[in-house]
């Protein structure tokens, strides 16, 4: 009979310790929303926040692997702009106030110079990228970006809860949804950089 191979079976042992994180964090929101009601999921509340600490350390261990695999740096540069590019749209409301008339649109630049980058060196980036896009890392960002992107969204949408739920405490709710997904979806994205190390480490 044969037997399961020591590389799926250490692969196997790490989704299932995402999962159990991901779990983790649920239950960490569930309590401190017990404890931060008001300000758990506001506009710049402790939801936000950890958000935003999320995609600034996957920015920054993005970033970090470019100088440890630096073969494969113009995909992580785009993966580093992807992660800054949420982080930013996520201060959408202080960027207003900084900057009227382009808000958080300027960091449409960050992934414009990593693709302009990736471009001028094609031949590396798409070694790298054949070989990310059949590793378990893809796949995380794939199921990150759904949560974040169109469950989020469309759960969170505001016409929607108002004609499911009503207009009472219709912005708490909508909150409530797009947050909590925005949140496992940032995670995600946090555990696919780390996954990113693991899937590179012995990749020429």
């Amino acid at each position: 009979m044969e037997k399961i191979n020591q590389w799926s079976l250490l692969q196997a042992i790490r989704q299932i310790i995402y999962v159990i994180l991901v779990l983790c964090v649920i239950l960490a929101v569930r309590g401190v929303s017990y404890s931060y009601l008001d300000n758990t999921f506001t506009e710049h509340g402790i939801i936000e926040n950890v958000q935003l600490g999320l995609l600034s350390v996957a920015t920054a261990v993005f970033i970090g692997l470019t100088r440890i695999y630096f073969v494969h740096k113009s995909l992580f540069y785009i993966l580093a702009s992807l992660a800054c590019f949420a982080a930013f749209r996520e201060l959408d409301r202080f960027f207003f106030h900084l900057l009227p008339v382009i808000s958080w649109k300027f960091a449409y630049l960050f992934p414009l110079m990593a693709l302009i980058h990736a471009w001028r060196h094609k031949t590396n980036f798409i070694h790298s990228l054949n070989f990310f896009l059949t590793s378990p890392a893809f796949y995380m960002m794939i199921m990150a970006l759904t949560i974040a992107l169109p469950l989020a969204q469309g759960i969170g949408d505001k016409r929607l809860v108002t004609n499911v739920l009503g207009a009472t405490q219709m912005r708490d709710i909508k909150e409530l949804f797009e947050e909590h997904c925005e949140l496992i979806g940032y995670f995600i994205i946090f555990l696919s950089s780390i996954e990113c190390y693991l899937n590179f480490k012995k990749r020429p």
